[in-house]
């Protein structure tokens, strides 16, 4: 197998077909609108990440399917149970893997001379991501919208999901 760390675009093409079979299954179970705003979420998670990824491509595919599949069954299972609670969490949930995040992203000089300009745009998104669910949850709250509910849980199990995979895989943070 061909060692690389690739970022989100390559990383979308390189599980074209991954995507396609899981795209097919969501189609099928009705959870379509789901899909399509976990991978946003996946691919502005991965830019983040600064290309930190998995080095052998089968644990990658394996990876990208566990985190899909978990991350929508979680959030499917927290819809049916929604209260003040559930949102509460999501919000502890983004402070604490925003704090991961950062400390795991790619550093300077993991990305050479793009670096500083690279991770301070990379946390202006994950801030922009943060300040949408932050928003998406008071919506929620006080209109009590099913689809910002849906938003809100994907993308913070996303979050959560993406910084257990750099907390758990150091050696992919470091782009070795």
């Amino acid at each position: 197998m061909k060692e690389a760390c690739i970022c989100s675009v390559e990383a979308m093409i390189a599980n074209g077909l991954d995507s396609v079979i899981v795209f097919t299954f969501a189609l099928l179970a009705g959870i379509f609108i789901e899909m399509l705003i976990f991978f946003v979420t996946f691919g502005m998670l991965r830019f983040y990440a600064g290309g930190a990824h998995a080095k052998n491509y089968v644990r990658c595919v394996l990876m990208y399917i566990c985190v899909v599949c978990i991350s929508i069954f979680i959030t499917r299972r927290c819809i049916v149970a929604a209260d003040i609670y559930t949102i509460i969490i999501c919000l502890l949930s983004i402070i604490f893997s925003g704090i991961i995040n950062y400390k795991y992203a790619a550093r300077q000089k993991n990305l050479g001379k793009r670096g500083g300009s690279y991770r301070r745009c990379a946390f202006a998104i994950y801030l922009f991501i943060s300040v949408f669910i932050f928003v998406s949850c008071l919506v929620y709250i006080f209109l009590n919208m099913v689809f910002f509910q849906k938003i809100v849980l994907i993308q913070a199990f996303a979050l959560v999901a993406q910084s257990i995979a750099l907390f758990l895989d150091r050696e992919a943070c470091t782009n070795e």
